[in-house]
């Protein structure tokens, strides 16, 4: 969703899935992840309509203001280890996941139609997340900006964040 930053002083890494507060971590399918510096509009040309564009999302790497995308689908690498994420959005914003295992790359059961893939990384809501290194431009810290993820979530009650960092008084930023 679209929300506002005011006030925000972010400090640390960025993660996807990951708890910072005390609630439950993300639990379900993940993908397509971008965060953009703006609030997009509902419909026209570079929108929120034009992510999802009926389950056919077009290449939103040329999207103004976009500052961060992780597909998390098989154009991420697994090392053994750890997932290296890549950043679709040529902002070099690499994440790397914890807790993971191959076998968290699923074939998704999202609606996604061609010309993407149908991957998403499976989050079990115990210990999995991946963590992006801090960079100011993914924590807007004043105006609006946008957060867009393809998410299944597996468990509807209470709050499992999505996305969060720490701010500067220890306090949480998150979307969940």
């Amino acid at each position: 969703g679209t929300t506002s930053s005011d006030d925000i002083v972010i400090i640390d890494n960025l993660g996807l899935g990951l708890n910072l507060t005390g609630y439950p971590p993300f639990s379900g399918k993940l993908s397509n992840v971008a965060i953009f510096n703006t609030a997009l509009p509902a419909t026209g040309t570079e929108s929120v309509e034009s992510l999802y564009n009926y389950g056919t999302p077009p290449n939103i790497a040329s999207y103004s203001g976009l500052q961060g995308w992780w597909e998390l689908d098989a154009s991420a690498t697994f090392d053994g280890s750890n997932w290296s994420i890549p950043d679709a959005s040529s902002n070099s914003n690499t994440g790397t996941s914890s807790g993971m295992t191959a076998a968290n790359l699923v074939q998704s059961d999202l609606i996604i139609n061609a010309p993407f893939d149908s991957f998403a990384l499976d989050f079990d809501g115990s210990n999995d997340y991946i963590q992006i290194p801090y960079n100011a431009n993914l924590t807007p810290q004043t105006g609006n900006f946008t957060i867009s993820a393809w998410i299944n979530t597996d468990n509807l009650s209470g709050w499992h964040p999505i996305w969060s960092t720490l701010n500067l008084d220890s306090s949480v930023a998150a979307v969940a």
